[in-house]
């Protein structure tokens, strides 16, 4: 997260992955970094340690997403 927050500040954009049980804990880190707008990709933590995530089907519902945050103006504040 750090790391996007500091590619952010240099105009760079980016997604940053989060498993959906981290959802709370990364938007509050990110606020905590003074990027409360920071753009995350929550993906379904894996049950039991079984990657079960169709990752194709992830990818096709998100890719708008990753497209928009990546190819807009960096949230440089």
């Amino acid at each position: 997260m750090r790391d996007a927050v500091e590619l952010e500040k240099k105009g760079k954009p980016t997604v940053t992955i989060s498993h959906d049980k981290f959802e709370r804990a990364s938007h509050i880190h990110a606020r905590s970094l003074g990027m409360p707008d920071l753009v995350f990709l929550i993906e379904p933590a894996p049950k039991g340690g079984n990657i079960s995530t169709d990752v194709k089907d992830l990818a096709q519902k998100n890719i708008g997403l990753v497209i928009e945050s990546l190819t807009s103006v960096g949230m440089v504040q």
